[in-house]
């Protein structure tokens, strides 16, 4: 079952959609653009579809943000399992849904490694696979400080100065004081006892590290794709030439954003946005 609820974004289209999978989770996706999606978006864990925003903006196409099992307006499990084996089945149900004729599946973070475990499932349907300087395991060994659990809140600037001064915010990204306002306006809801929490379940979760959205297993995943996957590399990210060297033997193409951080969906959108318009054409 799938419902749509259209609307716009400063000179964005967006078409808000939701789907019940087989397994009951309730997955929500941001369509963005006229026209069927050409592009499918997996963010990062504890951030939501709504990330993307620069990127499709950049992008031109006709394209769809799914929030990840867990996250955003999709449901949460009661089990509390996010691992990319758990939500596959789920994301693959909603692309098909989505984007049945997608010609990139676009993942970052912890949605890189999902976006390899859908693939899997979706086999000749999938797009070409694109990860944004992500490879099984690098999520369990990233630098940056995992955001939680985090703490609930009085009131949604109680949270915005909360995220402020949390380390994974830089001013490199984008000017934090507005991002952080806008964060605290869609992802943060009001529990019924009247404090507010974010909307990601991870960030209620106590002893949830990222080796839970990781799985290196998913190497030999990469191998067996339709299409040869594409991995989008920051110079200073999360992925070193070990990886990369690794990554190219198993028959990817590795681009790489000189001089550029981990977190290139919100720091470099225009250029995430050319790397992409040139894998689509």
């Amino acid at each position: 079952m799938s419902t749509d609820i259209a609307g716009t974004h400063g000179a964005q289209q967006q078409s808000r959609r939701w789907i019940t999978t087989s397994t009951g989770a309730n997955i929500s996706g941001l369509g963005y653009g006229a026209g069927p999606p050409e592009v499918v978006l997996l963010h990062d864990a504890a951030r939501s579809a709504l990330s993307w925003e620069a990127v499709t903006r950049a992008l031109g196409v006709g394209a769809v943000a799914v929030d990840l099992p867990g996250h955003g307006r999709s449901s949460w499990t009661r089990s509390g399992d996010y691992s990319p084996r758990r939500t596959a089945r789920p994301l693959a149900e909603a692309i098909r849904s989505f984007a049945p004729k997608h010609r990139l599946l676009v993942g970052a973070g912890a949605g890189a490694i999902a976006g390899i475990a859908a693939a899997g499932r979706l086999g000749q349907t999938s797009g070409r696979l694109v990860l944004i300087d992500t490879l099984p395991g690098t999520v369990a060994a990233r630098r940056d400080p995992w955001p939680w659990p985090s703490p609930d809140f009085g009131g949604p600037e109680e949270a915005a100065t909360w995220l402020r001064g949390h380390p994974t915010w830089t001013a490199d990204s984008l000017d934090p004081h507005p991002r952080a306002h806008r964060e605290v306006e869609h992802e943060l809801t009001e529990r019924p006892d009247g404090r507010w929490v974010w909307r990601h379940h991870v960030g209620a979760l106590p002893g949830i590290g990222p080796e839970a959205f990781d799985d290196p297993n998913l190497w030999g995943q990469l191998g067996q794709l339709t299409h040869p996957p594409l991995l989008v590399r920051a110079e200073h990210g999360s992925v070193d030439d070990t990886l990369a060297q690794r990554f190219e033997a198993a028959g990817g193409e590795l681009r790489t954003v000189p001089d550029a951080n981990h977190d290139l969906v919100t720091a470099r959108p225009e250029q995430l946005a050319t790397v992409l318009r040139s894998a689509l054409s």
